[in-house]
């Protein structure tokens, strides 16, 4: 084993394409069955030691997921629509005019006065 690694270095340091290539070759020689479980354990190794790399032993698809997109696009859509509806709603509703309900006019026993109510239009 300790052979294999002084060789193996050897190569890396002489950076020799020649011995890589029949490295490469030997190494696709050999007939081992795709196996889940060793992919998932050696995604769990390298997760662990912080490899950067991910080595897969067969193709993989990638599945895009759009709902945390899309969660952060409605979190930032439904309070903006909120606010501008509620916006519309209330620049658009008709200026109430104060209502006067009870009208109180004092005038002593003795005298006769009059009094005329009109109605006034408010903005």
């Amino acid at each position: 084993m300790s052979l294999f690694f002084a060789w193996y270095h050897s190569i890396e340091a002489e950076n020799n394409e020649e011995a890589k290539l029949a490295l490469l070759q030997k190494f696709e020689s050999y007939d081992v069955p795709y196996d889940a479980d060793v992919e998932k354990a050696l995604l769990n190794v390298q997760n662990k030691i912080g490899l950067n790399k991910t080595f897969t032993l067969a193709p993989t698809t990638e599945r895009v997921s759009i709902g945390r997109w899309a969660m952060r696009v409605a979190a930032v859509l439904i309070p903006l629509i909120m606010i501008c509806g509620a916006a519309l709603f209330f620049l658009n509703q008709p200026a109430i005019a104060p209502s006067i309900t009870h009208l109180t006019f004092h005038a002593p026993a003795d005298a006769t006065k009059q009094v005329t109510l009109t109605s006034i239009n408010l903005p």
